[in-house]
């Protein structure tokens, strides 16, 4: 059943992370046609409201590897306790919220970013935990 569970975690993740993808072609394909529409030229990795919709994919893709991994060695290891288990979820479920939160307010340039803290800082509560119980549970 951890197995299970990590391989449930794992697609709900990875179809987050779609979502991200899917957001940004859609989003580049519409400043694309509305650049065209205007007879302005899109200028793809210049573009400030692409930004937010990069940045969000690319998030997600740095901090994947330090999801994934403990997830795996816990549940490889037997180690995936029912706790381990819903802070994995809810880790999920606040990277769902921060797909939310980017859209609705943005990403600061300056990388003050308030308006993420409520699905950033627990984020990094529930990877704290998960690498720590991975560590204890391989060493």
């Amino acid at each position: 059943t951890q197995v299970l569970a990590a391989s449930q975690i794992t697609i709900a993740f990875s179809g987050l992370y779609a979502l991200t993808l899917f957001n940004q072609i859609v989003r580049k394909k519409i400043y694309h046609y509305n650049g065209r529409k205007t007879g302005k030229t899109f200028e793809r990795y210049q573009s400030l409201e692409m930004r937010p919709h990069d940045r969000l994919t690319a998030n997600f893709l740095e901090w994947m590897p330090l999801f994934l991994c403990p997830l795996w060695v816990l549940a490889s290891t037997e180690s995936f306790t029912d706790s381990c288990i819903n802070i994995a979820w809810s880790y999920v479920t606040l990277r769902a919220l921060y797909i939310l939160l980017v859209l609705q307010f943005g990403v600061d340039r300056s990388g003050n970013n308030v308006s993420l803290w409520a699905a950033t800082f627990p984020g990094y509560v529930c990877l704290t935990h998960l690498l720590v119980q991975s560590v204890r549970a391989v060493f």
